[in-house]
């Protein structure tokens, strides 16, 4: 990894070689005869080559291969070869132009993992039904930019279960709803240049309702939350549901006047009081671009855990009493 590697021109007889890191590098092409004789390889890692453009298609010698990271490169097509791989358990197409999984479900029927975060993949009504073909799927990370589909996904529990990274992106809706029974492995979520007038959080299960009657309505797992440019949201008081939440950013949001409503607040607590206490876990807090935003809480809230502090272009924000509530913290600022 690292090795500036720009070129391969080579065919290696490599018969009993089980990994392959090839990251970081500036690689172009990788021609089919460079897999000719790896007949074992398990892992195979090209992340991190931006020049890289496809994968070839004698990729599918490949037999053996079950760990395939594409994340960070250029590839936009999912090829004949890399859909030949029957064993393939785990496949990640983070931040690459890849737009369609097209043939996925029936092609790979033992993936495990699939990662499509910030990939040009967005959910739709066909690809639900492409990922319900992947009978053994258990992590799932991906985009949406349309609130029917995101309702669409999170009716399919078995699925919306796998989700753990989630881009939420120019979503338009009046009201947005989440659902913390059928999103309950989600770890991250991002809501990007959307107008939501209202987020919403749903905790009922037909599948889970006696797993639920003794457990808290919240997103247990949920440890990082990006908000960016969301307007029509004047507050953000469904992050109650974030108790383990460790990272807040948000930014460009012009109309967000707070982040937890008093009077939202309190109902919430009354019917879980359990949820009462904000932020207790929150680890770094960045506010940014924020003109109206007036309040974090509505008493300055006591962060234990927090350790970054970032505020920038909030002038209504004040600021005094929040640092003197956590000023035996060791907060950097």
């Amino acid at each position: 990894m690292s090795n500036q590697i720009e070129e391969i021109s080579c065919c290696p007889e490599c018969p009993n070689l089980s990994t392959l890191f090839l990251g970081e590098n500036s690689l172009k092409v990788i021609p089919g005869k460079f897999f000719q004789f790896m007949k074992a390889l398990v892992v195979l890692d090209l992340s991190h080559n931006g020049f890289l453009k496809e994968s070839s298609e004698e990729i599918c010698r490949l037999t053996s291969l079950q760990y395939l990271n594409l994340s960070h490169t250029g590839i936009s097509l999912l090829s004949v070869g890399l859909k030949g791989l029957r064993k393939l358990i785990s496949l990640d197409l983070e931040f690459t132009d890849v737009e369609s999984i097209d043939g996925i479900g029936t092609s790979l029927p033992k993936l495990q993992v699939l990662k499509l975060y910030r990939s040009f993949f967005y959910i739709d009504a066909r690809s639900i039904e492409e990922l319900q073909l992947l009978e053994h799927l258990k992590i799932l990370t991906g985009n949406v930019k349309d609130a029917i589909m995101l309702e669409s996904i999170q009716r399919v529990e078995r699925l919306a279960s796998c989700v753990q990274r989630l881009r939420i992106f120019t979503i338009s809706a009046k009201v947005l709803t989440l659902n913390t029974a059928a999103l309950g492995g989600l770890r991250e979520l991002e809501i990007i240049v959307s107008r939501i007038s209202e987020i919403k959080i749903y905790w009922k299960s037909k599948e889970k309702e006696d797993l639920l009657c003794n457990s808290s309505p919240c997103f247990k797992h949920l440890s990082s939350t990006v908000i960016y440019d969301l307007e029509g949201s004047k507050e953000l008081t469904w992050l109650l549901f974030a108790p383990n939440l460790k990272k807040l950013q948000v930014r460009s949001s012009r109309s967000l006047e707070e982040i937890i409503n008093k009077e939202k607040g309190i109902s919430i607590s009354n019917v879980h009081p359990d949820l009462t206490v904000p932020f207790a876990k929150l680890q770094s807090l960045s506010l940014w671009g924020l003109p109206e935003l007036k309040r974090i809480c509505p008493t300055p809230p006591a962060l234990p855990s927090l350790r970054k502090f970032v505020v920038e272009k909030c002038p209504k924000l004040p600021l005094e009493s929040f640092r003197d509530t956590n000023r035996n913290n060791e907060v950097d600022e």
